[in-house]
C-alpha cells in the first residue's frame, strides 16, 4: 500500500484490520483462510451488542482482508484468491448517522460554546477547538488535515492568504494550497499572537 502511494495511517489501519480477521478466524495457514470464516467474524461483529460494526465498516474490514489476499495472489504464495467473490453489503440499509450541513446560526452557536467552555477535550482548550471549528468550516479543511497543520502552514500575509497541506495529509496525495477568507485570516493572526504570548509567558 504505501508503495502504492497510500497514507502510513491507511497501512496501518488495513494492516490492523487484517490481524483482527486473521486472529478471531484463527488462520494459521494460507490454506486456512475461509470466506464462510471471515463473513461469520463480520456477521458476529455487526451484531455485537456493545461494540458493533456499521455495515460500512465491516466492508471496510472485508476490502482489507480481500486486499490482502489479492496480493498472496499477485506475489504467487497463493494460486486464487478464496474470498475473491465475497461482495460487499448495502450501507445505505444502515445509516446510523444521517448527517447535514449546519445552518449558519448553528455552525455560529456551536463555535461560541466551544470558545465558552472551560473543559478540555482531547487535550485542546475551548478556544482551540473554536478555531479548528472555524478553519474547517472556512476552508473545508478534513479533521487529518486539520491535525498536520502548524502555524508555519499559513502565509497570512499573503494576498490572498493562504494555507499549505502537505502531500501526505491531502485527499489528492498533493501539495495543496488553500485561500483563507479575510475574515479567518484575521482571527487566525490574532489567535497565532495570543499564542505566542502564551508561550513566552510559560505556563
Amino acid at each position: 500500500m504505501l508503495a502504492n502511494e497510500a497514507t502510513a495511517k491507511q497501512a496501518s489501519q488495513a494492516t490492523a484490520r487484517c490481524r483482527k480477521i486473521i486472529v478471531a478466524c484463527r488462520f494459521k495457514l494460507l490454506a486456512d483462510f475461509s470466506p464462510s470464516a471471515v463473513a461469520t467474524y463480520l456477521g458476529e461483529r455487526r451484531e455485537h451488542p456493545k461494540k458493533s460494526l456499521s455495515v460500512q465498516t465491516s466492508n471496510h474490514y472485508l476490502a482489507s482482508i480481500k486486499a490482502f489476499a489479492n496480493w498472496l495472489v499477485r506475489d504467487r504464495r497463493m494460486a486464487t484468491n478464496p474470498l475473491a467473490h465475497m461482495g460487499r453489503l448495502n450501507a445505505k440499509l444502515d445509516v446510523r448517522r444521517e448527517r447535514r450541513t449546519l445552518t449558519a446560526d448553528e455552525l455560529a452557536r456551536f463555535i461560541n460554546a466551544a470558545e465558552r467552555s472551560s473543559e478540555t477535550f482531547r487535550g485542546l482548550s475551548g478556544s482551540t477547538r473554536a478555531m479548528l471549528y472555524r478553519t474547517a468550516a472556512m476552508t473545508g479543511i478534513r479533521a487529518s488535515e486539520l491535525a498536520s497543520l502548524t502555524p508555519a502552514s499559513f502565509d497570512l500575509a499573503a494576498d490572498p492568504p493562504t494555507v499549505t497541506i502537505e502531500a501526505g495529509y491531502s485527499k489528492r496525495r498533493r501539495e495543496d494550497v488553500l485561500p483563507v477568507h479575510p475574515d479567518l485570516a484575521v482571527w487566525l493572526r490574532q489567535w497565532f499572537t495570543e499564542l505566542g504570548d502564551r508561550f513566552r509567558d510559560g505556563p
